[in-house]
Protein backbone atom coordinates (compact mmCIF):
# COMPACT_ATOMS: atom_id res chain seq x y z
CA UNK A 1 0.00 0.00 0.00
CA UNK A 2 1.38 3.54 -0.79
CA UNK A 3 1.65 5.99 1.76
CA UNK A 4 -1.38 7.95 1.91
CA UNK A 5 -1.52 11.24 0.41
CA UNK A 6 -2.77 13.92 2.81
CA UNK A 7 -4.40 16.34 -0.34
CA UNK A 8 -7.09 13.52 -0.56
CA UNK A 9 -9.84 13.03 2.37
CA UNK A 10 -13.36 11.77 3.00
CA UNK A 11 -15.73 14.54 1.62
CA UNK A 12 -17.98 16.39 4.92
CA UNK A 13 -21.33 17.32 3.79
CA UNK A 14 -20.47 21.49 4.08
CA UNK A 15 -17.68 20.55 1.03
CA UNK A 16 -20.42 19.13 -1.17
CA UNK A 17 -21.52 21.43 -3.61
CA UNK A 18 -18.03 22.72 -4.44
CA UNK A 19 -16.62 18.97 -4.66
CA UNK A 20 -19.62 18.06 -7.23
CA UNK A 21 -18.87 21.21 -8.86
CA UNK A 22 -15.04 19.90 -9.47
CA UNK A 23 -16.38 16.41 -10.82
CA UNK A 24 -18.86 17.77 -13.16
CA UNK A 25 -16.41 19.90 -14.76
CA UNK A 26 -14.01 16.87 -15.36
CA UNK A 27 -16.64 15.16 -17.00
CA UNK A 28 -17.82 17.88 -19.20
CA UNK A 29 -16.29 16.02 -22.39
CA UNK A 30 -16.64 12.58 -21.45
CA UNK A 31 -18.06 10.82 -24.64
CA UNK A 32 -21.11 9.25 -23.04
CA UNK A 33 -21.97 12.25 -20.99
CA UNK A 34 -21.88 14.01 -24.09
CA UNK A 35 -24.82 11.82 -25.30
CA UNK A 36 -26.66 11.64 -22.13
CA UNK A 37 -26.57 15.47 -21.54
CA UNK A 38 -26.21 17.10 -25.72
CA UNK A 39 -26.18 20.68 -25.66
CA UNK A 40 -23.82 23.47 -24.74
CA UNK A 41 -21.21 22.65 -21.92
CA UNK A 42 -22.61 24.85 -19.00
CA UNK A 43 -26.08 22.81 -19.42
CA UNK A 44 -24.41 19.71 -19.58
CA UNK A 45 -22.46 21.12 -16.44
CA UNK A 46 -26.06 22.01 -14.39
CA UNK A 47 -27.11 18.39 -15.47
CA UNK A 48 -23.99 16.50 -14.21
CA UNK A 49 -24.26 18.72 -11.15
CA UNK A 50 -28.13 17.53 -10.65
CA UNK A 51 -26.72 13.87 -11.62
CA UNK A 52 -24.07 13.39 -9.16
CA UNK A 53 -24.90 15.55 -6.12
CA UNK A 54 -27.66 12.61 -4.59
CA UNK A 55 -24.66 10.26 -5.81
CA UNK A 56 -22.31 11.48 -4.10
CA UNK A 57 -24.63 12.22 -1.33
CA UNK A 58 -25.60 8.81 -0.81
CA UNK A 59 -21.87 7.30 -1.21
CA UNK A 60 -21.06 10.31 1.35
CA UNK A 61 -23.08 8.00 3.90
CA UNK A 62 -21.48 4.52 3.49
CA UNK A 63 -18.11 6.37 3.56
CA UNK A 64 -17.18 6.10 0.23
CA UNK A 65 -17.13 9.59 -1.13
CA UNK A 66 -14.10 11.58 -1.36
CA UNK A 67 -12.55 14.69 -2.45
CA UNK A 68 -8.90 17.07 -2.38
CA UNK A 69 -7.28 20.05 -1.27
CA UNK A 70 -8.91 23.20 -3.09
CA UNK A 71 -12.03 20.87 -4.25
CA UNK A 72 -10.02 20.34 -7.61
CA UNK A 73 -11.93 16.75 -7.99
CA UNK A 74 -13.71 13.86 -5.99
CA UNK A 75 -14.35 10.46 -6.13
CA UNK A 76 -16.95 8.04 -5.53
CA UNK A 77 -16.61 4.20 -4.00
CA UNK A 78 -19.91 2.00 -3.04
CA UNK A 79 -19.45 -0.88 -0.81
CA UNK A 80 -21.49 -3.98 -1.12
CA UNK A 81 -23.89 -1.80 1.56
CA UNK A 82 -24.35 1.03 -0.69
CA UNK A 83 -24.86 -0.76 -3.25
CA UNK A 84 -28.17 -1.85 -2.04
CA UNK A 85 -30.87 0.92 -2.90
CA UNK A 86 -33.54 1.12 -0.37
CA UNK A 87 -36.16 3.53 -0.69
CA UNK A 88 -35.15 5.23 2.35
CA UNK A 89 -31.40 5.85 1.38
CA UNK A 90 -32.95 6.59 -2.31
CA UNK A 91 -35.16 9.35 -0.30
CA UNK A 92 -32.57 10.74 2.11
CA UNK A 93 -29.92 11.04 -0.42
CA UNK A 94 -32.00 12.91 -3.35
CA UNK A 95 -31.97 9.95 -5.82
CA UNK A 96 -35.38 9.70 -5.85
CA UNK A 97 -35.65 13.06 -7.80
CA UNK A 98 -32.73 12.56 -10.15
CA UNK A 99 -35.75 11.78 -13.25
CA UNK A 100 -37.72 15.14 -12.83
CA UNK A 101 -33.95 16.98 -11.75
CA UNK A 102 -32.58 15.97 -14.59
CA UNK A 103 -35.59 15.58 -17.24
CA UNK A 104 -37.25 12.87 -18.51
CA UNK A 105 -35.21 12.49 -21.99
CA UNK A 106 -31.84 12.53 -20.70
CA UNK A 107 -32.87 10.01 -17.60
CA UNK A 108 -34.36 7.68 -20.43
CA UNK A 109 -30.69 8.36 -22.42
CA UNK A 110 -28.87 7.63 -19.12
CA UNK A 111 -31.09 4.48 -17.63
CA UNK A 112 -30.49 3.38 -21.16
CA UNK A 113 -26.93 3.25 -20.89
CA UNK A 114 -27.12 2.15 -17.10
CA UNK A 115 -29.11 -0.98 -18.16
CA UNK A 116 -25.83 -2.26 -20.66
CA UNK A 117 -23.50 -1.30 -17.90
CA UNK A 118 -25.71 -2.96 -14.79
CA UNK A 119 -25.74 -6.65 -17.22
CA UNK A 120 -22.09 -6.34 -17.57
CA UNK A 121 -21.38 -5.88 -13.94
CA UNK A 122 -23.58 -9.00 -13.28
CA UNK A 123 -22.02 -11.26 -15.34
CA UNK A 124 -18.27 -10.01 -14.23
CA UNK A 125 -19.12 -10.10 -10.54
CA UNK A 126 -21.85 -12.26 -10.32
CA UNK A 127 -22.90 -12.89 -6.66
CA UNK A 128 -19.75 -11.59 -5.19
CA UNK A 129 -18.99 -8.71 -2.53
CA UNK A 130 -17.31 -6.48 -4.21
CA UNK A 131 -16.48 -2.50 -3.78
CA UNK A 132 -17.55 -0.63 -7.33
CA UNK A 133 -16.06 2.52 -8.17
CA UNK A 134 -17.98 5.55 -9.83
CA UNK A 135 -16.99 9.07 -10.71
CA UNK A 136 -14.16 10.29 -10.16
CA UNK A 137 -12.32 12.98 -12.18
CA UNK A 138 -9.80 15.83 -11.60
CA UNK A 139 -10.65 19.32 -13.18
CA UNK A 140 -8.38 19.26 -16.50
CA UNK A 141 -6.15 22.66 -15.16
CA UNK A 142 -5.30 20.81 -11.82
CA UNK A 143 -4.29 17.33 -14.16
CA UNK A 144 -0.78 16.17 -13.78
CA UNK A 145 -0.50 16.87 -10.46
CA UNK A 146 -0.95 13.22 -9.16
CA UNK A 147 -4.60 14.29 -7.52
CA UNK A 148 -6.19 11.75 -9.44
CA UNK A 149 -3.92 8.91 -8.68
CA UNK A 150 -4.65 10.15 -4.97
CA UNK A 151 -8.13 9.85 -5.44
CA UNK A 152 -8.13 6.16 -6.96
CA UNK A 153 -5.48 5.12 -4.33
CA UNK A 154 -8.10 6.40 -1.35
CA UNK A 155 -10.46 4.33 -2.88
CA UNK A 156 -8.50 1.16 -3.39
CA UNK A 157 -7.25 1.63 0.42
CA UNK A 158 -10.50 1.34 2.03
CA UNK A 159 -11.50 -1.84 -1.00
CA UNK A 160 -8.70 -3.18 0.71
CA UNK A 161 -9.32 -2.96 3.82
CA UNK A 162 -12.63 -4.34 3.42
CA UNK A 163 -10.81 -7.71 1.89
CA UNK A 164 -13.21 -6.65 -1.30
CA UNK A 165 -12.34 -6.53 -4.60
CA UNK A 166 -12.75 -3.57 -6.77
CA UNK A 167 -15.05 -3.19 -10.12
CA UNK A 168 -14.90 -0.66 -12.27
CA UNK A 169 -16.00 0.40 -15.76
CA UNK A 170 -14.48 2.47 -18.57
CA UNK A 171 -15.77 3.48 -22.04
CA UNK A 172 -12.81 5.29 -22.74
CA UNK A 173 -10.18 3.64 -24.18
CA UNK A 174 -7.12 5.64 -22.64
CA UNK A 175 -7.98 5.03 -19.43
CA UNK A 176 -7.79 1.16 -19.70
CA UNK A 177 -4.04 1.02 -18.98
CA UNK A 178 -4.11 3.52 -16.79
CA UNK A 179 -6.19 1.62 -14.36
CA UNK A 180 -4.17 -1.52 -15.32
CA UNK A 181 -1.36 -0.15 -13.01
CA UNK A 182 -3.78 -0.06 -10.27
CA UNK A 183 -3.75 -3.92 -10.77
CA UNK A 184 -7.11 -3.72 -12.75
CA UNK A 185 -8.07 -6.69 -15.40
CA UNK A 186 -10.03 -6.85 -17.82
CA UNK A 187 -12.56 -8.95 -17.39
CA UNK A 188 -15.20 -8.41 -19.81
CA UNK A 189 -15.83 -6.33 -23.46
CA UNK A 190 -19.41 -4.96 -24.73
CA UNK A 191 -20.46 -2.41 -26.35
CA UNK A 192 -22.91 0.28 -25.52
CA UNK A 193 -25.37 1.46 -27.92
CA UNK A 194 -26.76 5.23 -27.30
CA UNK A 195 -30.50 5.29 -26.86
CA UNK A 196 -31.91 8.11 -29.86
CA UNK A 197 -28.46 7.58 -31.85
CA UNK A 198 -26.76 5.26 -34.31
CA UNK A 199 -23.40 5.57 -32.04
CA UNK A 200 -21.94 3.38 -29.88
CA UNK A 201 -19.12 3.42 -26.89
CA UNK A 202 -16.67 0.22 -26.61
CA UNK A 203 -16.93 -0.87 -22.76
CA UNK A 204 -14.35 -2.20 -20.57
CA UNK A 205 -15.46 -3.84 -17.46
CA UNK A 206 -12.59 -4.23 -15.16
CA UNK A 207 -11.65 -5.86 -11.52
CA UNK A 208 -9.04 -5.91 -9.54
CA UNK A 209 -8.20 -8.23 -6.28
CA UNK A 210 -7.93 -7.21 -2.82
CA UNK A 211 -4.48 -6.38 -2.15
CA UNK A 212 -4.43 -6.03 -5.85
CA UNK A 213 -0.85 -4.74 -7.12
CA UNK A 214 1.07 -1.70 -6.19
CA UNK A 215 0.45 1.13 -8.64
CA UNK A 216 3.35 1.37 -11.45
CA UNK A 217 5.00 4.57 -12.67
Amino acid sequence: MEAVDDRVRPLQPDELPATVDAVARAFADDPMFRVVFPGGSRRRHRQLRRLFTPMFRHAMHHAGAFTTEDYAGGALLLPPAGQRFHLSDMVRAGLVWVPLRIGPAAFRRFSSIQTTFDRVREQVVQARPCATLLAGGVIPQHRGRGLGRALMQARLDVADRLGLPTYLETVVPGNVELFRKFGFETRRRASVHLASTAKTLPLWAMLREPGGLEPRR
